[in-house]
């Protein structure tokens, strides 16, 4: 082991915040973040775009949103795709939040 790295729940970090988007590319460790979020996500309402490398970490994805009503992912590029909520035009949004960000 070279070391620890402290982590924060984004619950925790974000408690007050209105999130309208999370960008998430941890190398495989989405789902565990997306965990330490549960609240944020049932509060907030986020659009999110994640990266998944393989198809059980879409499988998890896909299985962990299904508690939040999120409409089926929409594939950006093959391995980044965006769950979203919001009825909007969802890849100009996200294309434009990033850019801007």
């Amino acid at each position: 082991m070279i070391g620890e790295i402290e982590s924060v729940r984004l619950d925790d970090l974000l408690l007050n915040l209105q999130v309208d988007l999370i960008k998430m590319d941890i190398e495989g460790w989405e789902h565990t973040a997306l965990e330490g979020a549960r609240s944020l996500i049932e509060r907030a309402k986020p659009n999110i775009l994640v990266e998944a490398l393989d198809l059980r970490a879409r499988e998890l994805l896909v299985r962990f949103f299904s508690d939040y009503s999120y409409k089926d992912p929409m594939f950006l590029t093959n391995e980044i795709f965006c769950f979203y909520r919001k009825n909007i035009k969802m890849k100009n949004y996200v294309l434009n939040r990033l850019v801007s960000s």
